[in-house]
């Protein structure tokens, strides 16, 4: 048998003063070191007699724990064109059709100016098998061209084409933030949705941000 509790009126009526409040039994209960029920028990006939309406309860949470984070200060550098490397390398991707080793190779001859084919067999290792073939698909499909061509002495000297050289510009020029990524799907592959639509979607959103935040800096 459950053993009774008794309180004193005193007691009683500072229950019923916390309830009309709106208090819960729950923190009542921690007060007077009782269950919820019992205070219940104590409390709502007397009250439902009374005819006193009861606050509803209100949840009170600490000042801080819904406090916003305070605005941290950026990372002081001297460089951030890679920051967004990753949407202007899809750019380039679907405009030339080349893969992201090949387009890594393309730029790295772009800054090289004049190479030798030891030069570009050496940094292609890196990248695939089979340079040679690399090499003349590069060739045949105009990415690079012959700037000078063996002779007596001299081997051959090679360059990025002038197509080459137009995406590699407009690579850096996006980096740099000379020049925004084209949002219209008339002129930007990936804002035509080809191929994967919900990838493409993503790097669109980023390349909004990116032009946003190159706007701003």
């Amino acid at each position: 048998m459950a053993k009774k509790i008794d309180f004193s009126r005193e007691d009683i009526e500072t229950m019923k003063s916390l309830r009309r409040r709106g208090v819960s039994c729950v923190k009542i209960g921690r007060r007077f070191n009782v269950s919820r029920q019992t205070v219940h028990n104590y409390t709502a006939k007397e009250l439902e007699d009374e005819g006193a309406g009861i606050v509803p309860a209100v949840k009170i949470y600490n000042e801080t724990r819904f406090k916003k984070p305070t605005p941290r200060h950026k990372t002081v550098r001297d460089y951030d064109f890679l920051q967004y490397i990753r949407p202007v390398m899809r750019w380039g991707e679907m405009h030339t059709g080349l893969s992201r080793g090949r387009l890594e190779g393309l730029l790295f001859l772009y800054s090289k100016g004049l190479f030798t084919f030891d030069d570009f067999h050496e940094y292609f290792r890196i990248i695939e098998l089979r340079q040679r073939d690399i090499f003349d698909y590069f060739l045949e499909d105009n990415w690079i061209k012959v700037w000078r061509y063996k002779r007596k002495g001299e081997g051959a000297l090679y360059e990025v084409s002038n197509r080459g050289k137009q995406v590699c510009d407009r690579m850096h020029k996006f980096l740099t933030g000379e020049t925004k990524i084209p949002e219209s799907d008339l002129v930007n592959p990936i804002a035509k949705n080809e191929g994967n639509k919900r990838v493409n979607n993503y790097y669109m959103q980023v390349i909004k941000q990116m032009n946003r935040d190159k706007r701003d800096s």
